[in-house]
């Protein structure tokens, strides 16, 4: 009974703890594991030592299992009613439809997205403040040093494509002049964001001019180009894999030759956002950037794991982007996925990784 119970509350703290992803050590199951373990074998070779000693057994002295027991599932039970009544004051919105639960989060400061339990966005309530970026997409993420820092060229102007719309979050990153269009499968998503109605308004207050194509990213931009729309994207940003479940189909060879022919030439950048506590892309996007003969690199911080493509590898020898990005770190061979074959056991993260 403690084992299962104990087994339970470490899988499940980071979901019944708000914020707990602010403390690395204690985010991560296993290392919370580690530390419940570690507890219990010192708790065990103490015991030992005095049985040893010829003193009385502990466990004869002090019903220490049961007790255990009990106090554990009195904390479980403190964590998951708490867990709920933050969650129920914090609530702002909260939908089920096919694509799983959407619901709006009220913090302190801040408004945030969460599908399941998987955030989506974040954006600052005060309005002077609510078009910095957060979270994933901060100026010193990935994604925020590209756009940051892309040349802009004669025009002036810059074309985006993201596939994945969350809160809106890089429709901040517009100027005047420049173009984003969203690639969203979820229709709750697109009201939420950019909707009549909106709880994030950073598509609304964004200088860019805006558009959310509603349907499967992969889908739709076959349908562009099979119309003969080619969108001409400076920067393509993938970013829907996030989740448990992630849209494998947005990670194969055929995807790839998709998003390269809605880039503008050379120059243009896809940047895949990979940040997932239980699968590693990082392998899969190695293998689609030798298949096409592309140039990589990685940006980690923040919390959040960003993978730059391109033909020209001066994309990504960017000013101040060359401060952050380092070579792709591979955990394990590069795997190529197909239409036709994927594996989604192949990249199963590793203890530690």
């Amino acid at each position: 009974m403690l084992l299962i119970e104990t087994t339970f509350l470490i899988t499940n703290l980071p979901n019944l703890v708000p914020k707990l992803e602010k403390f690395p050590l204690l985010g991560r199951p296993e290392f919370l594991g580690l530390f419940v373990g570690a507890a219990f074998a010192i708790y065990w070779m103490l015991r030992k030592r005095k049985d040893s000693a010829g003193d009385v057994s502990v466990s004869t002295k002090f019903p220490w299992q049961p007790i255990a027991g009990v106090s554990l599932t009195v904390v479980f039970g403190i964590l998951v009613y708490g867990y709920a009544q933050v969650r129920a004051s914090q609530v702002l919105f909260s939908e089920r439809n096919f694509y799983g639960i959407k619901t709006v989060i009220n913090e302190p400061e801040t408004v945030g997205l969460l599908n399941g339990s998987i955030l989506h966005g974040r954006q600052f309530k005060n309005p002077p403040a609510r078009n910095i970026p957060l979270s994933y997409y901060r100026t010193e993420s990935g994604i925020g040093l590209l756009l940051s820092n892309y040349p802009r060229g004669s025009s002036g102007n810059l074309r985006v494509g993201v596939i994945g719309m969350g809160a809106g979050t890089l429709a901040a990153y517009g100027r005047r002049g420049d173009y984003y269009r969203f690639y969203e499968i979820d229709p709750a998503v697109v009201d939420l964001s950019s909707g009549a109605s909106p709880y994030f308004f950073f598509a609304h207050d964004s200088a860019a001019k805006i558009d959310a194509v509603l349907g499967d990213g992969r889908l739709s931009l076959e349908n562009e180009a099979r119309l003969g729309e080619l969108q001409q994207f400076d920067v393509l940003a993938v970013d829907a894999f996030s989740s448990d479940s992630i849209p494998v189909h947005l990670l194969t060879d055929e995807a790839m030759g998709i998003y390269l022919e809605h880039l503008r030439g050379r120059e243009g950048v896809l940047a895949f956002h990979i940040t997932n506590w239980h699968l590693d892309l990082a392998p899969v996007l190695a293998a689609l950037a030798d298949a096409h003969h592309l140039a990589t690199c990685q940006v980690r911080n923040l919390g959040s794991t960003w993978i730059l493509l391109s033909a020209d590898p001066e994309m990504l020898r960017l000013p101040n982007l060359t401060e952050k990005n380092t070579a792709l770190v591979l955990t394990r061979k590069p795997v190529l996925w197909t239409d036709g074959y994927s594996n989604l056991f192949e990249v199963l993260r590793r203890p530690g990784t």
